[in-house]
C-alpha cells in the first residue's frame, strides 16, 4: 500500500508557501509520492479569478519540478464535477489500496463544513493539515496566493514579491504577462 499525498488548490500562482508544505510533508509524512492537482474549476465560484488553467498547470510543473516523486496532474480538467468528493472518489478508483491523503491549510481544513459530502469524504481520504501562520514575522506559510496577485496587479515588483515564489515562476509570468497591472480611472 503506497501513500499518496494529494495537494488540490487554485495555484494562482504557486508560490513559496506552497513548496515549504510539499517539503514538510515529503520530509515528515513518509509520502510515496504526491500529487499536485490544480483545480480546473473552483468549487466556491472564484473561477473569475483564475487565470487559464494551462498556465496554472505549467507554473506548478516548472515550482515543483524539483523532486521527482512529485507529480503536477491535470485530473481535475477530466472530473465532471468541481467538489474535493469528486477527486477523492476518482483517486479511490484509480487507487484503491493506496492510502490518499489530501494535504490542506489549517484555514482551508477550517472551512470543511462548507465542503460538498464532508462525511463521505472523511471516510474516503485522510488529512494531513499544515498550520497557516497569521502573525508579522516573514514566513512562507504566510504567504497568500491572492497577497501576489494583489501586488503584480498594483505593479509593485519589491523584493517581497519577487521573493515569494520561485524564479522560474516568476519568470513565466512576465514571460505570458499573467495577472497584469490593473489601471485605475481617474475621475
Amino acid at each position: 500500500m503506497s501513500r499518496i499525498g494529494i495537494y488540490g488548490g487554485s495555484f494562482n500562482p504557486p508560490h513559496m508557501g506552497h513548496l515549504s508544505v510539499v517539503m514538510a510533508a515529503l520530509a515528515s509524512d513518509g509520502f510515496d509520492e504526491i500529487r499536485i492537482v490544480p483545480c480546473f474549476h473552483h468549487a466556491f465560484a472564484k473561477d473569475r479569478e483564475l487565470i487559464p488553467f494551462e498556465h496554472r498547470m505549467e507554473m506548478c510543473r516548472l515550482a515543483f519540478n524539483q523532486w521527482t516523486n512529485v507529480y503536477v496532474s491535470d485530473m481535475s480538467r477530466r472530473i465532471k464535477n468541481r467538489y474535493s468528493i469528486d477527486l477523492a472518489q476518482a483517486l479511490k478508483e484509480m487507487y484503491p489500496d493506496d492510502q490518499i491523503i489530501f494535504i490542506v491549510g489549517s484555514d482551508v481544513y477550517a472551512e470543511r463544513t462548507q465542503w460538498r459530502d464532508i462525511e463521505f469524504l472523511e471516510q474516503l481520504v485522510s488529512f494531513r493539515v499544515f498550520e497557516r501562520f497569521h502573525n508579522t514575522v516573514p514566513h512562507p506559510l504566510m504567504m497568500s496566493s491572492s497577497w501576489i496577485r494583489k501586488q503584480l496587479q498594483a505593479a509593485d515588483y519589491q523584493a517581497p514579491l519577487m521573493q515569494s515564489m520561485p524564479m522560474k515562476v516568476w519568470s513565466y509570468i512576465l514571460q505570458e504577462k499573467l495577472y497584469p497591472p490593473k489601471t485605475i480611472s481617474k475621475g
